[in-house]
């Protein structure tokens, strides 16, 4: 023991603990309290997400059925417009299938008429070579007996002419035979002499040229005419009768082409 000190004497607390059976109820109701308020938390949430969700989805339906009714109305009016135009079409078509045949029908009857055509122009040219034939072959007996007969122009008609006087005399300027054996030669004769005139047989008076042909018959004559024309047309040099037959040469050394017919002018230079 120490003197002069006193004892220590510790003074403690005592403590009374809590009844654990009171804090656990009111935990459990606590936890309790907090279960259901957040139940109610949740289902409020939850129901106000469905129900946007549902307005979401009842706008969006209607968006979609207003679009989907707009497209609908615009293919159902194009299908119409579509229908239409087919109709149209198959309206044209059927018109212009009835053009169609009719216009064949004419063309065939056309056909037709051009087939008779061309068969009676055959006729005809068939007839018309025939015709032109025979008179050829006549053409041939009348200038056959002319064969022996000049035709001499330029010579002034007067009241007291001689013509074998004037034969003579001819035959005379151009050295050719006046009998009428030699008419051949004075006809030859008299186209060698060129520029033969009235002042060469001594015919007083304007001097005038003279010009001694075949006796050709209307038909050679005019044969002849166009002849002529054509070949001046085509540039053919030579143009002439010998015989009474009419010739014609492109060039000199070209061969002499006889002269029979009209159409046969027309096939000269093709």
């Amino acid at each position: 023991m120490s003197r002069g000190r006193k004892p220590l004497v510790t003074k403690q607390k005592i403590l009374t603990p809590t009844s654990p059976t009171l804090t656990q109820n009111n935990l459990s109701s606590e936890i309790q309290e907090l279960k259901i308020f957040f139940d109610t938390k949740l289902e409020t949430i939850k129901k106000d997400i469905l129900d946007e969700l549902s307005n979401r989805m009842s706008t969006f339906k209607e968006a979609m059925h207003l679009i989907i009714q707009q497209h609908h109305d615009n293919y159902t009016k194009k299908l119409d417009s579509l229908d239409l135009a087919i109709s149209n079409f198959k309206d044209e078509q059927d018109d212009i299938s009835k053009r169609v045949s009719y216009l064949s029908d004419d063309v065939l009857a056309l056909k037709t008429k051009l087939t008779t055509i061309e068969n009676e122009n055959a006729n005809l040219k068939s007839k018309l070579s025939e015709l032109e034939g025979l008179q050829q072959s006549v053409g041939e007996v009348e200038q056959r007996a002319r064969l022996n007969n000049l035709e001499i122009f330029g010579v002034p008609e007067r009241k007291s002419e001689d013509l074998l006087l004037i034969t003579s005399q001819i035959a005379s300027a151009v050295g050719g035979d006046d009998h009428c054996t030699g008419w051949d030669s004075l006809l030859s004769a008299a186209r060698k002499k060129r520029g033969l005139t009235t002042a060469d047989i001594n015919i007083p008076g304007d001097v005038r040229s003279i010009y001694v042909n075949e006796h050709l018959t209307p038909r050679n004559k005019t044969l002849l005419k166009l002849t002529r024309a054509k070949c001046k047309e085509l540039g053919f040099q030579n143009v002439w009768t010998r015989n009474t037959k009419i010739y014609v040469r492109k060039h000199v050394k070209s061969p002499a082409i006889r002269i029979f017919n009209f159409e046969q002018i027309d096939k000269l230079g093709k």
